[in-house]
């Protein structure tokens, strides 16, 4: 996976708690919400430390969304909300790289919901980011 985007150090750098709490307000507007709270505020502060310690070190945009889209459902850092907000935010992670996910929203859906209900690793989700993302023509 290559085009022409320069690495966003700086952007990914700028992912703090905050930041995913912004993405989560807004990702929950859609679907049903029970509750908008946070549930584990340590597993957004460790996420977002991961992010930017995997923008220092200059991984991969598939690596790196693989780690947001397995840690926000699997810590479940948010009451309700979590596999929303895990997809919204890794796809904003594609569109710093200059791609997007090809996909339709009822298959997102399914697969956020596999990593929690079949558990699945790390490298799956690595698979399955690589197979559905696309560059953006305008790159």
């Amino acid at each position: 996976m290559r085009n022409n985007v320069e690495y966003p150090l700086e952007k990914l750098k700028r992912i703090n708690p905050e930041k995913i709490k912004q993405i989560h307000l807004i990702s929950i507007k859609y679907g049903k919400t029970q509750d908008t709270g946070i549930r584990e505020e340590g597993s957004l502060i460790n996420i977002a430390d991961g992010i930017s310690k995997m923008a220092i070190n200059r991984k991969d945009m598939v690596t790196i969304v693989a780690y947001i889209l397995e840690k926000l459902v699997k810590y479940h850092p948010f009451w309700d909300g979590n596999h929303r907000t895990a997809y919204e935010l890794g796809h904003f992670i594609c569109i710093l790289f200059g791609y997007r996910l090809d996909i339709i929203p009822s298959q997102a859906i399914e697969f956020m919901r596999r990593i929690d209900s079949e558990n699945l690793s790390a490298r799956m989700i690595k698979t399955w980011v690589k197979e559905k993302a696309v560059a953006m023509k305008d790159q």
